[in-house]
């Protein structure tokens, strides 16, 4: 797909206004990101990534038996690199520091965005760069949050943009090196290899075995982890985990795919985002054409792998956004040009400064989201302490409860979506205790069916009554209003209530010697 220069030519005489116009690009780019610290750090999993981060720092070692959930024998921490980054700007400044490295973070990608945009259409800046920059921007700021994955999303833009670029010699090293942080970070990993494939492998010649060597390397990144040779429960060493894992995180539960929004296709999902997806589809399906496609494969294999991805799932929207940018950039630009080869030169030069003016209007907005919330002004606590049982757990850890039916751990029955900040309160509170959750949200390595057992417990359906038998917890943290709540206060005889927080009741069995510390 040849790029359209009818705009540019035609804007010849409006040179002087390059530099101030890629200047004005880049400032909005970094204000936008800036902007993003406004999220609150308040990710469902960003509770069990601060107590990995803080355990492997504490300990000097990486996990391998599971000390967060009662019924999985070990941990494949394949986050380990990003929980130690996140829990060591947390100790520095608590989560105020991870919504300022948030905002850090975002300016970074969105400045990389602005460079692939420029490498795919060199010249002046003109609304094909600032159109394609902000589809992809908007994709991006809506799945923004303090986890591994914005940190696996900026190495991939690094990746991106190192290969939409003429071949060099240190690309090689640069992008292993990537790949192997990448491996420890998330499973976006695969991406690499898989771009160098469309980017180099396919663009060489049939007797290039070179290219195929260096994919074969970047796609042997997989063993450059302390997980590349380890055991599951009593199975013995399984030598491919890290790339049976993304065979595991593509088969996600059912039941998890209706009520958790990120694993739902990028159409179905009932925020802004399938809009975006779906005029990604409609701009690059009206610029094939069959004289242009074989010009640009690489952008064209890219782009749609990145798309049905993301049809799968919105969690790759973030995937669509930076892999799928060069395609989206040429696709823009053609669209642009048949636009301006049908206006006058007058038209055209009016749209350049109407670019100018929207960038200074887009950095004013920024300015104005940015300074909207403050960081170390604007308080995180309070936000995670309504949304999570953060008091409920901390206090049960300080309580001195012991655990019952011969387990050597006390176990809280959790939800999915609150496990994981139970244990890290649970551990910020009182390290020594050993308290274990029955979910925290984590998906990878556990049994399809246990969710089910789990969404059905709390919705009182299906053989609920055996799963509650068969996990006999110590203490029952409910959402108030869950069917499971209603039963546990009915059931007064056999639970008591001990807790009522703002979202979440505690129910302990009757009987039990317990007394909530303050």
């Amino acid at each position: 797909m040849t790029e359209t220069r009818s705009a540019e030519e035609s804007t010849s005489g409006s040179q002087s206004n390059t530099g101030i116009d890629r200047l004005l690009f880049y400032v909005l780019a970094v204000v936008l990101g800036i902007g993003l610290w406004t999220v609150p750090a308040d990710d469902f999993d960003l509770g069990w990534q601060l107590l990995g981060g803080r355990w492997i720092v504490e300990h000097h070692e990486l996990p391998s038996q599971d000390f967060i959930n009662a019924f999985n024998p070990g941990w494949h921490d394949y986050h380990w690199l990003a929980q130690i980054v996140v829990f060591a700007i947390y100790r520095c400044g608590g989560f105020a520091a991870l919504r300022l490295a948030l905002g850090i973070l975002m300016a970074y990608l969105a400045k990389l965005l602005v460079d692939i945009v420029s490498i795919v259409l060199p010249g002046r800046i003109r609304p094909a760069h600032v159109l394609s920059f902000f589809g992809a921007w908007l994709l991006l700021s809506e799945i923004a949050a303090v986890r591994p994955q914005m940190l696996a999303v900026c190495l991939l833009a690094l990746a991106v943009r190192r290969l939409i670029q003429p071949p060099a010699r240190f690309e090689l090293p640069y992008l292993f090196g990537l790949t192997v942080a990448l491996v420890n970070m998330h499973v976006y990993w695969i991406f690499v290899p898989l771009l160098f494939f469309y980017y180099r492998v396919m663009e060489a010649a049939p007797n290039a075995p070179r290219r195929w060597a260096g994919l074969a390397l970047l796609a042997g990144a997989g063993f450059a982890s302390p997980y590349a040779f380890v055991s599951i429960g009593n199975a013995p060493p399984f030598l491919f985990i890290n790339y049976a894992l993304l065979y595991d995180y593509l088969h996600v539960s059912n039941r998890l795919r209706e009520l958790i929004m990120e694993f739902k296709g990028a159409l179905a999902v009932p925020i802004f985002s399938w809009v975006l997806v779906l005029a990604y589809i409609v701009v690059v399906a009206n610029s094939l054409r069959r004289d242009s496609i074989g010009q640009s494969r690489s952008d064209l294999a890219s782009g749609i792998s990145a798309v049905l991805l993301s049809l799968t799932a919105a969690k790759f929207n973030s995937l669509l956004a930076v892999a799928g940018l060069p395609l989206l950039a040429r696709a823009t630009s053609d669209l642009e040009g048949r636009l301006a080869s049908v206006m006058t030169p007058a038209a055209v030069k009016r749209g350049g400064t109407t670019v100018t003016v929207g960038l200074m209007l887009c950095i004013t907005w920024g300015v104005a989201r940015a300074s909207s919330c403050i960081p170390f002004r604007c308080s995180n606590d309070g936000i995670i302490e309504f949304r999570f049982p953060i008091d409920l757990c901390a206090r049960l850890a300080r309580s001195g409860i012991t655990p019952s039916n011969g387990r050597s751990f006390v176990e809280i029955a959790t939800h999915f979506n609150d496990g994981g900040w139970c244990r890290w309160a649970a551990y910020e509170a009182s390290p020594s205790t050993d308290i274990r959750v029955t979910t925290d949200g984590r998906t990878q390595w556990v049994p399809p069916a246990f969710y089910d057992q789990m969404f059905d417990l709390f919705d009182l359906r299906g053989d609920w009554q055996h799963t509650l038998d068969g996990w006999k917890p110590d203490v029952l943290i409910v959402p108030r209003g869950t069917p499971l709540y209603v039963m546990l206060l009915a059931r007064n005889a056999e639970w008591t209530n001990v807790y009522e927080g703002n979202l979440t009741g505690a129910f302990v069995p009757s009987g039990a010697n317990f007394k909530l510390a303050p």
